[in-house]
């Protein structure tokens, strides 16, 4: 098997330098197709190879040989086991056997949101690597394109010097996501209350509307032992957090049986816990100031709150 295999290199030998000939100022190197690894389609490493063959060529320090040159000889297209050679090792006896000098191989696949690249320039007479590059890429063809014309260039500086123009790959910068504004959003919101001056609870269910991202205005409907609205406007220090901080300012409305009570409230501590874009979970302490209460209650009320908002 060996013997039969010597033999066809022997005749292909012949057929390249009979082909080919030998050119004395501009040694042979044979650029083998880029193998299409996971995530990459074989037409797209086909495109990538032929760029490889045209950067080295425009070197003109070589006679380029191709995947498709090969293609064309005779004992080649006959011969399924040399079509069917991939590893680096036979790369390199079919390179020798044809009187190449050099050869190029290479390879891309995608791994996660990259493109991963590698390139490996061969001395087939040496049985040597003289140069080997790798770079992973952005997930963007035109970007591994740049990429493989760069990595070409830089590839064969060992042969022909410093002087390979390389240009530089422009990197795209993921674009963030546009934030969409959430103003004109509709809030309900559930809180219930303990009065820590009086021992006494209530409750309220609220409507209200965000005007920006850093006010909302909201009315409370509930009841303590009497009916009592409580109108709100609600400052958010740092609306973008998963954990919210605002003040509040709120009036209170109490409907009594001789007389109609209000004050004023300010919430000095409030905190938002969004659970995700509908639902938020409130904890608020608002000290409230009554200017008008029936006397046997005290005007000073302090209240721990917690509830939950609804964003529509």
């Amino acid at each position: 098997m060996k013997g039969k295999v010597f033999l066809i290199f022997v005749l292909l030998t012949l057929t390249v330098v009979r082909v080919y000939g030998k050119d004395k100022e501009h040694p042979s190197l044979i650029v083998f197709d880029i193998a299409a690894e996971e995530g990459v389609k074989k037409g797209v490493s086909n495109l990538l190879t032929e760029m490889v063959m045209v950067e080295i060529a425009k070197m003109k320090r070589f006679k380029v040989i191709g995947q498709k040159d090969l293609d064309k000889m005779l004992f080649w297209e006959t011969n399924k086991q040399l079509k069917n050679c991939t590893d680096s090792s036979c790369l390199m006896q079919i390179a020798g056997a044809m009187g190449a000098e050099y050869y190029v191989e290479g390879s891309v696949g995608a791994v996660g949101d990259r493109y991963i690249v590698t390139l490996k320039l061969m001395d087939a007479l040496k049985a040597s690597v003289i140069n080997r590059l790798g770079e992973a890429v952005d997930k963007n063809e035109n970007v591994m394109l740049e990429t493989v014309i760069n990595m070409t260039r830089n590839l064969m500086k060992p042969l022909i010097g410093e002087d390979v123009k390389v240009t530089e790959v422009k990197r795209e910068v993921p674009k963030e996501k546009e934030e969409v504004k959430e103003e004109g959003r509709f809030i309900i919101g559930a809180r219930g209350y303990f009065d820590a001056t009086s021992k006494g609870g209530s409750y309220d269910l609220s409507i209200g509307y965000k005007l920006t991202e850093h006010l909302s205005i909201s009315t409370g409907f509930g009841m303590l032992r009497y009916p009592i609205v409580k109108p709100r406007l609600t400052i958010s220090i740092n609306p973008k957090s998963k954990f919210e901080f605002y003040g509040v300012l709120q009036g209170s409305l109490i409907s009594t049986e001789n007389v109609l009570s209000y004050g004023v409230g300010i919430g000095p501590v409030g905190m938002r816990y969004k659970i995700n874009r509908i639902f938020s979970l409130l904890v608020e302490i608002p000290l409230e100031y009554y200017l008008q209460l029936p006397e046997e209650q005290e005007k000073f009320r302090l209240l721990i709150t917690g509830g939950i908002q609804v964003n529509l």
